[in-house]
């Protein structure tokens, strides 16, 4: 029963593997958050002043934010958030997913420059 894989289970797969490496990683870091934040802390003195957060956290607040974002952008442009899953969170490149799309290299690297774009001044006017 070995047969080839058609191109739609291909396509499927690598969306839904990047969709679970995107859920992966931004829970990862909400409980990195959540644990920084002191979590379970019980008693802490009202002169305490919070530490700036490292960078690790740093790193973690904005993976939270992307993920905010690139829903924003997944409401607007559904195509362009799932480009950006693909090759973001799901690590491939353009030529692999031109092949897994069906579409030119050239016009996924014009749009990925969009969803850039998009998402920076999403993340800008949030900041």
């Amino acid at each position: 029963r070995g047969g080839a894989v058609g191109s739609a289970d291909r396509q499927h797969f690598f969306a839904l593997a990047s969709r679970v490496m995107r859920q992966i990683v931004i829970d990862h870091a909400r409980r990195r958050c959540s644990d920084k934040r002191g979590r379970g802390v019980d008693d802490l003195p009202l002169d305490a002043l919070p530490e700036p957060p490292s960078p690790a956290q740093r790193d973690d607040l904005e993976l939270l934010q992307l993920d905010a974002a690139l829903g924003r952008l997944e409401q607007h442009d559904a195509g362009l958030s799932r480009l950006v899953e693909l090759h973001f969170f799901g690590g491939l490149a353009f030529p692999e997913i031109a092949e897994l799309l069906g579409r030119s290299e050239r016009t996924l690297k014009r749009e990925w420059r969009r969803a850039r774009v998009l998402l920076y001044h999403d993340l800008a006017v949030e900041a």
